[in-house]
């Protein structure tokens, strides 16, 4: 039996332009016969580039009526008009930035005329509303947005600190997260559907604690910065246990007290309890030893901020509790998972040394690395 990909696959020119020749030959026309370059293969090439674009559009218009074949707009589409799921889009990274004034100066600035910066990763982020600074003040509270969409822009507790405009005096920090949301891939999308089929059911498959999870929103409507969660497997005892974690590890309060809603309102059926617990931190800690050749372009700051990135979205989305080698149950972040994806950030970069000791993640965990990067450029012999 074939497969959908295979009765979707879009032919190419040349499939297409041999098998015209074919017809025609078979009607008595010597087109094999014909001069390369000639008016009339040329006729027939052109006309086969034409129905490559259509055979293209309804390839793709075919497999945009399966879950798992649609991409993209047309994914979105079939997701809420067949399965009832709305695709997450990106928020901007929103919360709360203290400033302090240390001149004899009084701001009044409209939304947007404060721009503020994290000091690591430069993103920045303006004030939403109308804010009123006094001479002296210290700790005004001031609500920021950052001003691109998804979670490259999220700031931890205390990195925005730089003041991207001419005001003098002002000092900002900020003493939480501050937090936006990525978009849903097609793959997560796809996820999301397939686990609305068992919330459709009388409450009770995995799949409905799924659905609840990755469909919470806040107060406002915006959705819950969750990107993992565990769900126990199924007990005697009526009790399942799910643990939540964010992109950066645990998440906030006010979403984990959203995907508990949730689940009370459209997955937990009678007689079950459905403990909803936060994540803690395991850190993988440790030095990374990145030896790279000296080639065009290469220094190592630019390596030390891909190795770190690479590992950053490494992080994000390592498994709660870690990776498990049955028969054992016990969870790690694996050494040399971690070395490889930090060789794989460069293709200067040829060996990574560290001590090889594997990171041991509780189930109630997921993990943070935290390493020091050392990066050692090799200048290699010319050879002949």
């Amino acid at each position: 039996m074939m497969t959908i990909t295979q009765l979707t696959t879009t032919p190419t020119i040349d499939d297409i332009f041999a098998q015209l020749i074919a017809w025609m030959v078979n009607a008595g026309i010597p087109a094999d016969k014909w001069r390369r370059g000639g008016v009339g293969r040329t006729i027939i090439y052109s006309i086969a580039s034409a129905y490559v674009v259509l055979a293209t559009l309804v390839s793709f218009i075919a497999q945009s009526g399966f879950l798992n074949t649609a991409t993209g707009d047309f994914l979105t589409l079939l997701a809420f008009y067949v399965y009832g799921v709305q695709r997450v889009t990106a928020t901007f990274a929103t919360g709360v930035v203290q400033v302090s004034n240390s001149s004899g100066s009084i701001y009044d600035l409209a939304p947007g005329e404060l721009v503020v910066q994290d000091e690591d990763t430069l993103k920045s982020y303006r004030n939403t509303s109308t804010i009123h600074i006094g001479a002296g003040a210290s700790n005004v509270d001031v609500d920021i947005e950052a001003l691109e969409q998804g979670t490259a822009s999220n700031a931890a507790p205390g990195k925005i600190t730089i003041v991207s405009v001419a005001l003098d005096g002002l000092t900002v920090t900020n003493a939480l997260a501050v937090l936006g949301v990525d978009a849903w891939s097609d793959s997560t999308l796809q996820a999301a559907c397939l686990a609305k089929l068992g919330a459709l059911s009388m409450n009770g498959p995995r799949g409905a604690y799924q659905y609840a999870i990755m469909t919470a929103t806040l107060p406002d409507g915006t959705p819950v910065n969750v990107d993992r969660f565990s769900i126990s497997p199924s007990s005697s005892t009526g009790v399942v246990t799910i643990y939540l974690a964010s992109p950066s590890g645990p998440v906030t309060t006010a979403d984990l007290t959203a995907v508990q809603a949730n689940i009370e309102a459209i997955a937990r059926p009678d007689t079950v309890t459905a403990n909803t617990n936060n994540t803690t931190l395991a850190t993988f800690s440790k030095t990374l030893t990145v030896w790279c050749r000296a080639l065009k372009g290469v220094d190592a700051p630019t390596i030390q901020a891909k190795v770190e990135a690479a590992l950053e979205a490494y992080q994000s989305v390592y498994d709660i509790g870690g990776i498990k080698k049955p028969p054992s149950t016990q969870g790690y972040m694996y050494d040399e998972s971690v070395r490889a994806v930090a060789q794989a950030s460069d293709p200067s970069i040829f060996a990574v040394d560290s001590d090889g000791i594997d990171l041991a993640i509780a189930v109630n965990q997921t993990a943070a690395i935290g390493v020091t990067v050392d990066v050692r450029i090799v200048t290699t012999p010319a050879t002949s």
